[in-house]
C-alpha cells in the first residue's frame, strides 16, 4: 500500500477506528442469533473490532495504509463467513456422510487414512459448533471457501507490482469475484474432502510465492510450504500436486537451476513436513488411541485397496465436461495467454513458472486415477486457476531477487 498518496483518504488512521466500531456493532448484531456458530463469530468479531481502534490509536501514518487493507479483508472474511454458512448445507453422499461420523464419533479408519486431515479439521469444528456435528460442518466448509477467498486476494496482491497498487487491489477482487461465481459457491455449500484439499493446495502455493519473494522470512515459509504439503496429501491424495513446487526452489535470481541450491532449499520442507508427521502422531495418539496409525504400512494397504481396486467408468456427466461447462474453461485459457504474453516478454522467473503446472499436474492426476467421474474432483483447481487467469489483466510482475547459486 505504499504506492497510495499520502493524502489519499485510504491513509487517514481515523478510518481503522471506524472499522473498530463497524466490526464491535457487527458483534452486537451477531449477539441477537442464537446459533453457536453466531456466537464464535460475536467473540471474533468483539477482539477484531478492538485490535482495529487500537491500531487506529496508536498506529503511525505512515503504515495505516497497509492496515487499512487488513482491515478491509477481515470484515470481508467475516461477511463471507456469515453468507456462506447461511447456504450451506449438509452431507448427501456416503464419502460425506462417513467423514463426519468419523470426525463426531472419532475413530480410527484405515479405509480413509488418506482423509484425516479433513476429520480432524472437522472435529475442530463440530467442538467449536457445541457438538453439533451438521452446524460443524456447516462452520468449516463456511470457513474454507471464505478463507480461500482472502487466500486468493493476498496471492494475487504478491504476484503483482504495478505503479498504481489500486490496479493490482482491483485484480485481486477480480479474482475472488470469479472464484465466488465459480459452482463450488453457488452449489448447496456440501462439505467435501476436495474442499479442504482446495484450501490447502491455495494456501501452500501462497507460502511457496512468499519464500520465492521475502528472503527475510524465506525459511520460515518453506517450513510452512512443508507443514502444509503435509496436510495436503492427507487431506485428499491429489495434495501431492504441491511437490511439484519443490523443483522451483532450484533456480536462483539469475534463472539458472542449481542441484545444490535445491537441496540447501529442501531440507527446510522437510523439517515442515517433520512437524506435520509429529502432529499427526500427537493427534493419533490423543484422539484414536494409536500412535502408530498413520505409520502402519498394513493400514495404507486398506486404504489402496479400498479407493483403487478397480478403474471406475465415465459417466455421461463426467469431470471434464463439467470442467469445460463452467466458468473455469475460459479462466484457465487466460491464464495460459497470460503466461505466453508474459513470456514473450521475459518477465517470468523460472521459480514462478512452476506454479502454472499446478492446474496441468491436477488435471494429469485425475486423468491417470479412477477419481475422474465426479464433478467435485474439479474444485481443488479453481484457486489457482483463477489467480493466473486474471494476472493477463497486469503484466507488471515482481522479478526474481538475487541470490547466489
Amino acid at each position: 500500500m505504499k504506492n497510495f498518496p499520502t493524502h489519499t483518504i485510504l491513509n487517514k488512521k481515523w478510518l481503522l477506528i471506524v472499522f473498530g466500531v463497524v466490526l464491535l456493532i457487527m458483534a452486537t448484531l451477531l449477539s441477537k442469533y442464537k446459533p453457536m456458530l453466531d456466537s464464535f463469530l460475536q467473540i471474533f468479531t468483539a477482539v477484531a473490532g478492538a485490535m482495529m481502534i487500537a491500531m487506529g490509536i496508536f498506529t503511525e501514518r505512515r503504515s495505516a495504509g497497509i492496515k487499512i487493507e487488513s482491515s478491509f479483508l477481515l470484515i470481508a472474511w467475516l461477511g463471507l463467513m456469515r453468507l456462506f454458512t447461511l447456504i450451506a448445507g449438509g452431507p448427501v453422499g456416503m464419502d460425506e456422510t462417513l467423514y463426519l461420523h468419523t470426525a463426531f464419533n472419532i475413530s480410527a479408519q484405515a479405509q480413509i487414512i488418506s482423509r484425516y486431515t479433513h476429520i480432524y479439521l472437522l472435529r475442530l469444528f463440530i467442538l467449536i459448533a457445541g457438538s453439533d456435528p451438521f452446524l460443524g460442518a456447516r462452520l468449516m466448509w463456511s470457513f474454507l471457501i471464505a478463507t480461500t477467498c482472502v487466500i486468493i486476494y493476498l496471492t494475487v496482491r504478491k504476484f503483482l507490482r504495478t505503479k498504481d497498487a489500486f490496479s493490482s487491489i482491483l485484480c485481486a477482487i477480480l479474482a475472488v469475484f470469479i472464484f465466488i461465481l465459480a459452482p463450488i459457491c453457488l452449489s448447496p455449500g456440501i462439505l467435501y474432502a476436495d474442499d479442504t484439499v482446495m484450501f490447502l493446495i491455495s494456501l501452500g502455493v501462497f507460502f511457496y510465492l512468499l519464500a520465492m519473494q521475502v528472503p527475510r522470512y524465506e525459511k520460515m515459509f518453506l517450513i510452512l510450504f512443508g507443514l502444509v504439503f503435509f496436510l495436503a496429501v492427507n487431506a485428499k491424495e491429489i495434495g501431492a500436486v504441491l511437490g511439484v513446487l519443490i523443483f522451483g526452489l532450484g533456480f536462483n535470481g539469475d534463472n539458472l537451476f542449481s542441484i545444490r541450491r535445491l537441496f540447501n532449499k529442501i531440507k527446510y520442507v522437510a523439517l515442515g513436513l517433520l512437524i506435520g508427521l509429529m502432529l499427526f502422531l500427537l493427534l493419533d495418539s490423543a484422539l484414536l488411541g494409536d500412535l502408530w496409525f498413520h505409520l502402519r504400512l498394513s493400514n495404507w494397504q486398506i486404504m489402496l485397496k479400498y479407493n483403487v481396486s478397480k478403474q471406475a467408468e465415465w459417466s455421461s456427466y463426467n469431470y471434464y465436461s463439467y470442467f469445460a461447462s463452467t466458468i473455469i474453461l475460459p479462466v484457465f485459457i487466460l491464464g495460459w495467454l497470460g503466461y505466453y504474453l508474459l513470456e514473450q516478454k521475459n518477465k517470468i522467473a523460472n521459480n514462478l513458472k512452476i506454479i502454472w503446472v499446478i492446474p496441468l499436474a491436477i488435471l494429469l492426476f485425475n486423468t491417470m486415477t479412477q477419481f475422474q467421474q465426479y464433478e467435485r474432483y474439479s474444485i481443488p483447481i479453481y484457486p489457482v486457476i483463477i489467480v493466473l487467469g486474471v494476472l493477463i489483466f497486469q503484466f507488471d510482475f515482481k522479478p526474481a531477487r538475487k541470490q547466489a547459486a
